[in-house]
């Protein structure tokens, strides 16, 4: 029997929300099922666990990590390590001690960097002369592949590392089987379901989206539209005193986060998904699986928005800050039934044949092959 190479897979702690952990989660079953031995590693805070409120039990969770992840590497093998950072300051520096670390156990030990973010400016600091460069450049030159979710971010870091052959483009993920047939294609034309499910920060739009729904209904007075915000954030209670002051309560609604089934059906049960983003997005779960899920999307080209989103095709892209531009689009789609349904089948088909966990699984796979192939 053929002995499975050992992958040290680092995340977040599986309860907590987030695109990284919702990643691994889809691709467990990959992963059991493969010609690998993986074993999750927890970084990061465990989100709702108050103590991690206070920064000395943080410090103190970081400093034990690093002491569990040597004993880990030298107990348990691993061939790879996987890791996931996200760019943020502390997050570049504790990353960079866990891959020195690694290679001081074990100099053979191969460094797979996978980018799960980017905003507009790292890009900045990779030219800056300052310590967060250096480490990014040091970070990125140390790792044997690198996988970032957009071609811009590619672009980016081949102006920094040595060899720019090892940096691969794979996006994120959706399970395009849970979303069941494209059913967005016969809905009821008398009722308009106009969703956006991200967290609600003030960055993610949902402030301009709020301004859109007045003039929006007053559009299509013939019609039920409601504008459903679904998720959690530091804004939820802001934003729906917002929509009171608007006087808009009753075309909106808030779900709170959800998860599983629940949001599998919010999206099969709307019919636009509106995402004005102009933060700084990585590949957003949510847009890949309003794209399984058959919906016509209005978003930014931020990130990997960019690539995935062709205005006209499958989506409209729209400028950052802009209420006109997000009113014309939804406008636009509730007018045009044709337009909708051929985004609508196209977003189907997409998602099926570039963005199915089976497809990107495969992807990353051959990252892991490349990597045993040199080391051997």
């Amino acid at each position: 029997m053929k002995v499975k190479k050992k992958i040290l897979l680092l995340s977040g702690h599986p309860k907590n929300a987030g695109g990284v952990v919702n990643f691994y989660l889809k691709l467990k079953d990959e992963y059991k099922n493969s010609n690998y031995d993986v074993k999750y590693f927890r970084v990061g805070r465990i989100q709702n666990y108050r103590l991690f409120n206070f920064s000395l039990v943080r410090d103190i969770d970081l400093v034990l990590n690093y002491i569990k992840f040597s004993y880990r590497i030298i107990k348990f093998k691993p061939s790879i390590i996987h890791i996931n950072p996200s760019l943020g300051k502390r997050a570049i520096y504790r990353d960079f001690v866990f891959i020195i670390l690694a290679k001081l156990i074990s100099p053979k030990i191969k460094i797979l960097l996978h980018i799960r973010g980017w905003d507009s400016t790292i890009s900045q600091k990779l030219i800056n002369r300052s310590l967060i460069s250096w480490t990014i450049k040091y970070m990125a030159n140390m790792s044997d592949a690198i996988i970032v979710l957009a071609k811009k971010f590619k672009f980016a870091l081949q102006k920094i590392i040595e060899d720019s052959e090892k940096i691969y483009v794979i996006p994120t993920t959706a399970n395009v089987l849970d979303f069941g047939q494209n059913n967005s294609i016969n809905k009821n034309n008398k009722k308009i379901n106009i969703l956006f499910l991200s967290r609600l920060e003030e960055k993610k739009g949902i402030y301009y989206i709020a301004r859109c729904v007045n003039p929006v209904i007053r559009k299509f007075p013939d019609l039920d539209i409601k504008f459903i915000f679904a998720g959690d954030g530091n804004e939820l209670k802001k934003l729906v005193d917002y929509t009171r002051e608007l006087k808009i309560e009753k075309h909106t609604s808030f779900t709170g986060y959800i998860r599983g089934e629940k949001k599998i059906n919010l999206f099969l049960e709307s019919d636009i998904f509106v995402f004005p983003t102009f933060h700084g997005e990585g590949c957003p779960n949510a847009v890949l699986e309003a794209m399984a899920a058959g919906l016509p999307i209005i978003t930014t080209n931020v990130g990997a928005l960019e690539d995935i989103i062709i205005d006209g095709e499958n989506g409209i892209q729209i400028e950052k800050k802009s209420e006109i531009q997000i009113i014309h689009a939804i406008s636009l789609l509730i007018e045009n039934e044709k337009l909708r349904k051929k985004m609508s089948y196209n977003n189907r088909d997409k998602a099926m044949k570039e963005f199915d966990v089976p497809i990107i699984f495969k992807k990353i796979e051959s990252i892991y092959d490349r990597l045993l192939r040199i080391e051997e």
